[in-house]
């Protein structure tokens, strides 16, 4: 996969990994949810990164007023995480790794153009 579009997790130097999850953000849903659908035809399970606080259902709820947060919610459209968990072995992060370069992210960006 090459494009630069796609962007992963990056720590600042004075900052320390908590190496609690993976995630990649990509370039919009249409590129999420086709990589999603790569990587499930080789088994491989990839999820949505998470439901911004403000549309939760308590963020609903308990919120003083309606939120308008479209960075937010723009970036948890991009946003997709990868298997990523202790047992995960060597093979495993082989076969993920590879499906993702892989993947045919850089066609649809030639098509998206």
């Amino acid at each position: 996969m090459e494009n630069s579009d796609v962007r992963l997790p990056m720590i600042p130097r004075e900052c320390e990994q908590s190496y609690h999850m993976f995630y990649m953000m990509l370039p919009s849903i249409e590129h999420r949810d086709s990589l999603i659908s790569q990587l499930k035809e080789q088994s491989i399970l990839s999820v949505f990164h998470y439901t911004p606080l403000h549309l939760s259902e308590a963020g609903l709820k308990f919120a003083a007023g309606p939120s308008n947060c479209p960075v937010t919610e723009e970036v948890s459209r991009r946003l997709l995480r990868l298997p990523f968990y202790n047992d995960l072995s060597e093979s495993a992060q082989d076969q993920v790794t590879g499906a993702v370069t892989n993947s045919r992210l850089r066609a649809l960006s030639r098509h998206a153009s």
